[in-house]
């Protein structure tokens, strides 16, 4: 016998709404938050109109509500509005791709995400190797140059000279925009420069782009610019030989 019902039917707290033999089905609202509970089988939310949507919405966090999760039946898509965190059994959740759970997508730790255990990289870490020769008739002044592939920044620059250069050392970087829409000239108005101790004959590490570092923003250059950079020693009393790496950190788009 069906009962229809032409008023709201209201039920108190923690009373429950409750379908099945074995009342298996609850609907109810404890006093607190509001309940439905399946203790046998499967529960099934089914759309059965024809192109229509199943739509999960929720607070917006501005007073309204927002659709952040929609089954779109028309589009046969599934469509999820906000950022999506995924939380494991470990301190980092997986994605698994494929019928078998072939592919891994996995947040292997703070900032880095690897498919199949293989970091996924913004960035790509490239270097250039430069012999310099500086004569002892002055302090001496060597360009080199390179075309950059990427937008980017100098992160560090290594020099093992063959004798002593000086305690106050510069090394310098040019650049001319890939467009000539600003220019820094090889011999002064540099973008960016250094000052390193060369008194010894171990291998000195510049770190331009440091955290924290003050002129970490002069490093930095565009696709297609020009680069040129100059050391200059700090005596006259021998020649010097130079090896050279210096590192960019492109980024990759």
């Amino acid at each position: 016998m069906a009962i229809k019902h032409h008023s709201n039917e209201t039920f108190l707290d923690s009373n429950k709404l409750m379908f099945g033999t074995g009342e298996d089905l609850q609907i109810y609202h404890d006093g607190s938050n509001s309940l439905m509970s399946n203790n046998k089988g499967d529960l099934k939310i089914e759309q059965a109109k024809s192109n229509k949507d199943l739509i999960l919405m929720a607070d917006d966090g501005s007073g309204g509500t927002t659709a952040y999760l929609t089954l779109d039946g028309g589009a046969e898509t599934i469509e999820v509005a906000k950022p999506l965190n995924i939380i494991g059994v470990t301190t980092s959740g997986d994605i698994e791709l494929g019928h078998a759970s072939d592919t891994t997508i996995a947040r292997a730790s703070a900032g880095k995400v690897t498919i199949e255990s293989a970091p996924i990289q913004t960035t790509q870490i490239c270097t250039t190797h430069h012999n310099m020769s500086l004569d002892s008739s002055s302090s001496g002044l060597y360009y080199t140059r390179i075309v950059s592939a990427y937008a980017g920044k100098i992160v560090k620059i290594l020099i093992k000279p063959s004798n002593a250069m000086g305690s106050s050392c510069k090394i310098y970087m040019s650049r001319r925009a890939y467009n000539n829409g600003s220019t820094f000239h090889q011999t002064s108005g540099f973008q960016a420069e250094e000052t390193f101790d060369g008194s010894g004959l171990v291998t000195t590490k510049i770190i331009p782009c440091g955290v924290g570092g003050t002129n970490a923003a002069d490093w930095v250059f565009d696709e297609g610019d020009m680069l040129g950079f100059s050391i200059v020693k700090d005596t006259t009393s021998s020649s010097v030989d130079l090896a050279v790496t210096i590192v960019y950190e492109y980024t990759m788009s």
